[in-house]
């Protein structure tokens, strides 16, 4: 589900295939042990308390402490998409900063308008982690346009991505974490 109307996400594809083409970023291989600051981006439109979004899901915050854990210098950034619209607030923990953005951080043609994303799309990050699992514009948007040295992300038609996990019939976060934790470290540097 792409979590924006038709219109405004088919002028969105269109906007982006222009900026892609004039976006330039250097690729690097990078693996947990070499990564100074890493970006993890998810869909958190299904996260609910008490009816209300979490700034992050269980597992992804699992997964972020079990990085952070093995490599404490590492600077780790979260920037989930919600598609319920909410009050939204910068949360921090000693381990990671997350950030929540929704629809309204795009404009009625489907371009980011928001100097969060705009911020986040621009930061040079080593890696880049797309923990989504279905098909998602605003996310897509996002990792499409970072200037990110190494993309991470689930095997999909539009190659997104320098290290694509096929997850197969298995389209759950858990499954996602868990082959990016079994074969990111198998990387050799170039």
């Amino acid at each position: 589900m792409s979590k924006m109307n038709f219109l405004q996400e088919r002028f969105g594809r269109y906007f982006l295939k222009l900026r892609v083409k004039k976006t330039k970023r250097k690729l690097h291989v990078s693996t947990f042990d070499t990564a100074q600051n890493i970006a993890i981006i998810y869909d958190n439109s299904g996260t609910l308390s008490n009816g209300k979004p979490l700034y992050v899901n269980q597992k992804i915050k699992n997964f972020t402490q079990t990085i952070a854990g093995i490599h404490a210098e590492t600077k780790i950034t979260l920037l989930g998409f919600c598609s319920t619209t909410y009050t939204k607030q910068l949360h921090k923990t000693e381990v990671f900063s997350s950030e929540i953005f929704t629809k309204k951080d795009f404009t009625w043609y489907g371009t980011a308008k928001s100097e969060t994303l705009e911020k986040f799309i621009n930061t040079p990050f080593d890696m880049l982690i797309d923990l989504s699992v279905e098909q998602n514009f605003p996310l897509e948007y996002i990792v499409q346009l970072s200037k990110a040295s190494f993309k991470i992300g689930r095997l999909n038609q539009s190659l997104l991505y320098d290290f694509m996990i096929d997850i197969k019939n298995e389209k759950n976060i858990d499954y996602l974490i868990q082959q990016i934790s079994v074969y990111l470290p198998s990387l050799k540097q170039k």
